[in-house]
This record gives structure tokens, sequence and C-alpha cells, in this order.
């Protein structure tokens, strides 16, 4: 890919990107749904404190993504070896700063739609079983499904991607803010991309 190409890629990724976070945005409007409520802070301590989350999570995520190379699984590695050649191919000419916006921008409009609409849509619509917290559980299983379809790549990148979904949400549902689940994916993001364009170098 030559840099006019990725320059391409990179004006394809904002645009779909974008288009999830106006999606998201705009059914959660039509839904009477309260977004800013996602993303509100009462002070400046406590959006350090959801970006430190983001970032902590995002670390853990950077870990277990590097320890999973080390299982010696045969499929779990050619996922990975694919996903890898993948994300060269993409991203190999775009330069470092308009990779970290691509990555900020996957962290911003994916999570206003799988997390700020699709969740809260559930959690807050389910018409049963309220008492036993069927709404989260529901909440959590439905919106990783559609994340993970969303990254379909295989039915194990489906199963993983789901996933990091679920622990997406459970950092939502635990900060009760989109900031630390937005930090966390676009920083995890922008990890993975890093890790496999420096091993392509090697």
């Amino acid at each position: 890919m030559n840099s006019e190409n990725g320059n391409s890629f990179v004006l394809q990724a904002i645009f779909f990107e974008g288009a999830m976070a106006l999606i998201g945005a705009a059914l959660a409007l039509f839904c009477g749904l309260d977004l800013w409520k996602a993303f509100h802070t009462p002070d400046l301590l406590t959006l350090f404190k959801q970006f430190g989350l983001g970032v902590v999570f995002a670390a853990g995520m950077g870990l277990l993504f590097t320890l999973l190379d080390y299982i010696p699984w045969r499929r779990l590695k050619q996922v990975s070896q694919k996903t890898k050649e993948v994300v060269v191919a993409t991203m190999k000419n775009v330069t470092r700063f308009n990779r970290f916006l691509v990555c900020l921008l996957a962290g911003i409009g994916e999570e206003i739609l799988f997390r700020g609409f699709i969740f809260v849509a559930i959690f807050e619509f389910w018409p049963w079983g309220l008492e036993y917290n069927l709404n989260i559980i529901a909440a959590i299983v439905f919106s990783s499904i559609l994340f993970g379809l969303g990254h379909y790549v295989t039915l194990l990148y489906f199963i993983i991607t789901g996933l990091l979904g679920a622990a997406f949400c459970l950092v939502f549902l635990w900060t009760g803010s989109l900031i630390a689940p937005v930090v966390a994916h676009a920083l995890y993001d922008f990890y993975a991309i890093e890790l496999a364009l420096k091993e392509s170098e090697a």
C-alpha cells in the first residue's frame, strides 16, 4: 500500500467510524436515551480517574494480547497471524498520528454505538427479569455478540472480539461512563497496531 492508498484508507476509516458515532447518537436520541450522561463527569478529578481507568484497562488487555502469542494453540496463532497481516497491509504506510486518529475515532464511534446505544437500550428496555439482573446479562450478551459480528473475520476472532466487547460493557457498568471504555478501546487498538507493525519490521 503506497502513501496515497494509506491516506485513502484513513479517510474511509474516519468516515466509517464517524458514521457509527452519528448513528449511535441518532438512535439514542430517537429512543429518548441520554447519551450525554454517559460522557458527563461532575469535575476534573473524576475525568482524570475515568481516563486513568481506561489506560489501566488498555494496559491489561495489551498484556493479554501479547501473551496470546505464547499459547501453543494452532488456531489461535492463525487468527493472530491473519489479524497482523491485515493490520500491516492497511496501516504500514499510514503515519503514526493518523493511525492514532483512526484508533481514537474507532474507540469513540464503536463505544457510542455498541455501549452507548445498544447496551443501554437493552439494559433499560428489557421487559422482564429485572429482579435477577437479567437486563444487565441480556445487554452484555447481545451487545457483545453484535460487537463480535461487527469485527467478524473467523469464528474464533468473533469469539475473542465478543469477549472484548463484554469486557468493555463491564468497564462501562463499573464506571458509569463511556470515557473509560473509549480510552481503553482506542489505546488497545493503537497498541495492537503498533505491535503488529513492529513485528513485521523485525
